[in-house]
């Protein structure tokens, strides 16, 4: 069980990791923001679901894995669409 969150809390830092570097991106290229955030979640699934096939002999029990890298997921989107719509006023 520790170990399942341990690995979701290095899968949550990855997801916030793209996303500040999105935020960087983002600002040099502010008209492209929500086509620059759709891209953001595609890579964010594709490293994710690279890193959870990595991990998945080690997971002792998925749910809070799970549970922890949506609420990373859900997080990093409701950030980027704010600081979008900060830029775009």
């Amino acid at each position: 069980m520790i170990e399942s969150a341990v690995y979701g809390f290095v899968a949550a830092i990855l997801v916030l990791a793209i996303t500040f570097m999105v935020i960087m991106l983002t600002s040099r290229f502010a008209k492209a923001g929500y086509g620059i955030m759709y891209g953001s979640l595609f890579i964010k699934m594709v490293t994710l679901s690279a890193f959870t096939l990595a991990v998945k002999p080690y997971l002792g029990d998925a749910i809070i894995y799970a549970a922890i890298v949506l609420i990373s997921i859900m997080f990093s989107n409701v950030y980027l669409i704010i600081k979008i719509k900060q830029w775009e006023n």
